[in-house]
């Protein structure tokens, strides 16, 4: 689940529609909290004031910032703030003196970032290897994950990762009991684990317990968990290796959530799949879906991001769109009622990315 602006420098907002269980945050006329990223730790020169690529997927989220400085915040009981201790921070906290950081994404209780070298580095829990050190040992501090460059993006899933590299091979490890590694075994790994052999892919997304990945051909392919269909694949049946999602080709973006699987194509049409309590996915319905399904007959729609009960999503024309369950408010449209079509948050159209945790949302705004 990754939230990111790609190397645009931008001056950002951040709207917390939701901080975590039990403190929901005010809201503005807009239905948002809208706040600098530098109010919300003391002002210096090393401030994060700049630009987000980080993600989150519970109570905790990563930023780092034009000056390539890499910031978390939130819960920390097995050292995911990667600040080397395990001391919650209800504030941006400075991760080490790094200052070369270039993607970040923070998974339940496990952080991964590379740097501008594009070395792979990750901390947090370690219970089932996805820290990818070859250990189970926790860490509480960035650890460098091999002595391989070239790593492109991370996706930091529930107890799995999974990463692109330069060359456009995918590589998974952790937790691997239904197969999401993808490696045709359900035996945890505790180092990266290629993929099978093609050397085309273009993104993937870590869920809970599956993976949802884009190859340069268009292609979407998930593997893993497939209880309520969220693989996409007509079937319930886990696949512990990469399986083709019909046969549409110029797919976009994919995001695994929790229960669902959404996911963008090239025209800006928007199709969700999987669990449909509460109705993340969008289509009017609480009714499970197998396939993709397309949600409402809008195109335009640039980059989602599937969560635990709800789904957000940016428009090309800058708009923020919300649906699923309400509850604390993390749809951000000043209810609690659940919304099981898309629901826009706010009047501003200046939305430029959104991910959707556990029980809250944050949102960018220019």
């Amino acid at each position: 689940m990754i939230l990111g602006v790609g190397s645009r420098s931008r001056t950002i907002t951040v709207a917390v529609l939701f901080a975590g269980a039990g403190m929901v945050a005010p809201l503005n006329g807009a239905g948002t909290t809208s706040r600098n990223l530098a109010d919300l730790a003391p002002l210096s020169s090393t401030s994060p004031r700049a630009e987000w690529s980080g993600a989150l997927l519970t109570g905790r989220a990563s930023a780092s910032t034009s000056s390539s400085g890499l910031w978390s915040w939130g819960y920390n009981g097995v050292g995911q703030l990667g600040d080397g201790t395990t001391t919650a921070r209800p504030s941006p906290t400075l991760v080490g003196e790094v200052s070369t950081w270039s993607r970040a994404s923070a998974g339940s209780s496990h952080t991964c970032a590379t740097l501008t070298d594009h070395s792979l580095w990750c901390w947090g829990n370690n219970d089932l290897g996805e820290v990818g050190d070859g250990t189970t040992k926790d860490r509480r501090a960035p650890r460098r994950i091999g002595d391989a460059a070239g790593w492109a993006r991370v996706s930091a899933g529930y107890h799995h990762t999974c990463a692109t590299r330069a060359d456009h091979t995918l590589w998974c490890w952790g937790s691997n009991y239904a197969g999401q590694v993808g490696d045709r075994t359900n035996r945890d790994r505790h180092a990266p684990r290629r993929v099978g052999g093609a050397s085309n892919w273009a993104g993937v997304s870590a869920g809970l317990g599956h993976t949802c990945a884009t190859r340069m051909n268009g292609t979407l392919w998930c593997w893993g968990g497939n209880a309520w269909g969220r693989l996409g694949d007509r079937t319930t049946t886990d696949r512990n290796s990469p399986t083709r999602i019909g046969t549409a080709t110029r797919w976009a973006r994919v995001s695994a959530g929790y229960y669902h699987t959404c996911a963008t194509r090239v025209r800006g049409t928007l199709w969700c799949w999987g669990g449909n309590g509460d109705g993340r996915l969008g289509d009017g319905t609480i009714t499970e879906r197998h396939r993709p399904t397309r949600t409402g007959d809008a195109a335009g729609w640039a980059a989602v991001s599937a969560g635990y009960h709800h789904t957000c999503a940016t428009r090309t024309d800058e708009t923020l769109w919300c649906w699923g369950s309400n509850l604390y408010g993390r749809l951000g449209d000043g209810t609690a009622t659940d919304r099981h079509i898309p629901v826009r948050v706010g009047a501003a159209t200046s939305w430029v990315g959104v991910s959707a945790g556990g029980v809250h949302t944050v949102a960018l705004g220019t």
